[in-house]
């Protein structure tokens, strides 16, 4: 996550940022070792593509 203020400071404000618990998503793989076996889920997977 990056503030404007941060950017033009040159200051790191916050250096916790790579904690896992930070991130805005789960890794599929600790959405999978988490998730109960019996239940179902739908897996979207993007990606950008060039436009040609």
């Amino acid at each position: 996550v990056y503030h404007l203020a941060e950017g033009r400071e040159k200051n790191a404000r916050f250096f916790d940022e790579d904690l896992e618990e930070h991130q805005p998503f789960p890794t599929l793989q600790a959405v999978l070792q988490e998730l109960d076996m019996h239940v179902g889920c739908n897996v979207e997977i993007k990606w950008t593509m060039q436009l040609k």
